[in-house]
């Protein structure tokens, strides 16, 4: 049986912050290079970040949840049909990033298929959000 791999990696500050000046420094766009082919060498197919992270990637964007509020959605996972060969996983337990396609993409880069992984905290207008994008 072929079992996953998993490499952790983080580009971040001493103090363990995601964001701030430091981006801008020199040294950390060198570094930031060396990370993103670390992924291309391991030949990744898929990408996990936290909310803060991805809210960032997503400019911020809230989802519209209002065509949402009276709709329910059965228990379980949903899972869409593979449509990439990478996989861009978002840890977001409450529900609140604002996907606006079940793809991410981004210039020079192919697009990822995007798997949102919630806890029983996010909301049911947001579960069925979700699915009216096809996001599993």
């Amino acid at each position: 049986m072929n079992r996953p791999h998993t490499t952790i990696q983080i580009l971040s500050s001493l103090n363990g912050r995601i964001d701030g000046p430091y981006m801008g420094v020199e040294i950390t766009a060198e570094g930031s290079k060396y990370y993103g082919q670390a992924r291309t060498v391991a030949h990744a197919d898929a990408w996990l970040y936290g909310t803060k992270t991805v809210d960032e990637f997503l400019d911020g964007n809230t989802p519209d949840l209002a065509p949402y509020q009276n709709k329910s959605v059965e228990p379980g996972d949903f899972v869409c049909p593979k449509e990439a060969d990478l996989y861009f996983v978002a840890l977001d337990p409450m529900g609140q990033l604002g996907w606006t396609s079940r793809f991410y993409t981004r210039p020079g880069r192919p697009d990822a298929q995007v798997i949102e992984v919630v806890s029983a905290l996010a909301s049911q207008a947001y579960l069925a959000y979700l699915r009216d994008l096809k996001i599993s």
